[in-house]
């Protein structure tokens, strides 16, 4: 079943620097002269990210009145670091209104437990079913559902869901013959997979899966299977985490869901995983992913999920 999350706020861009990396470690030499002479194929977006500013910044300090056209070889004045950090207010599902309050907190992730898997179809393999709506389309790996969330505005949007066959490209395959993507250029996503699973009555439970990211300012390559520029020295961060809610819950923004500590894990498989306590007999699994930019790529890949009774 389609889980969509949507709801009527407009959310505000703001492009801002990861609160755990520091901004002096986002601001190369480049920066430091308080001038940027923008490159073939960069973004105001990248540039934001490489000096560690908002893109709000740039586009107040230079008196941009479209933050999509810039020029090779325009100057760009660079606003000194040190503003605020705080991303932008998350979306309230209880409200209806941008809230600051913080995400519930993170707990890391414990050693693993082994025991049998409870998941259905946790290697995310073929075969897929299809899902088709004004708002998304989508391949999903049986056994799971979807969840995204759309605002009235054009910040966040559904991406789209696709099979990452190993036929296809075996880096972004684990193990196996698949594993789940979702993905689309230019726009930001809040989204991920989910799962409700039976399991002993009020049992400590371990999700684990692996994920990874593909995100880069590059265009994706053409015909010929050029790429316009590096991604490997372009890329863009997207955030990962995964949760678990005790109660069965289907909702990814509910209160109640236990987070993991999000991590960028660009071009590399990482292991996500959380331990939360059962209230009953069902508990939900989550795998969630944040873009930070609208990137030419936006890719996320899952694969070798596991729910296990914890020891």
């Amino acid at each position: 079943m389609l889980k969509k999350l949507a709801f009527a706020l407009a959310v505000a861009l703001v492009a801002a620097v990861p609160a755990s990396v520091a901004l002096a470690d986002r601001t190369p030499a480049d920066c430091a002269d308080g001038q940027w002479e923008v490159r073939p194929n960069q973004t105001l977006y990248s540039i934001a990210y490489t000096c560690g500013v908002r893109v709000s910044q740039l586009v107040a300090a230079n008196g941009l009145s479209n933050p999509n056209l810039i020029t090779t070889g325009q100057i760009l004045v660079i606003p000194v670091p040190g503003g605020s950090t705080t991303p932008a207010p998350a979306a309230s599902a209880a409200s209806g209104q941008a809230t600051a309050t913080p995400r519930p907190a993170s707990t890391p992730a414990p050693a693993l437990a082994s025991g049998p898997n409870l998941l259905v179809n946790g290697g995310f393999e073929e075969p897929y079913y299809r899902l088709s709506t004004p708002e998304v389309t989508a391949a999903v790996a049986n056994g799971w559902s979807i969840w995204f969330y759309n605002d009235a505005g054009a910040v966040y949007d559904a991406p789209e869901y696709e099979i990452a066959p190993r036929r296809n490209d075996p880096f972004r395959v684990r193990s196996g013959e698949a594993a789940q993507m979702y993905f689309r250029p230019y726009v930001m996503h809040l989204a991920g997979v989910y799962q409700t699973v039976v399991v002993p009555n009020n049992a400590t439970v371990q999700f684990s899966v692996w994920g990874h990211s593909w995100s880069s300012f590059c265009d994706p390559p053409d015909d010929q299977g050029m790429r316009p520029c590096n991604a490997r020295l372009s890329n863009s961060p997207l955030w990962q985490r995964v949760g678990i809610d005790p109660t069965g819950g289907t909702d990814a923004f509910a209160p109640t869901v236990i987070w993991s500590s999000d991590k960028l894990s660009w071009d590399n498989f990482s292991l996500f995983a959380i331990q939360a306590k059962a209230q009953g007999n069902r508990v939900t699994v989550f795998t969630y992913s944040r873009t930070e930019f609208p990137s030419q790529v936006n890719n996320a890949y899952w694969d070798d999920a596991a729910l296990v009774v914890a020891r």
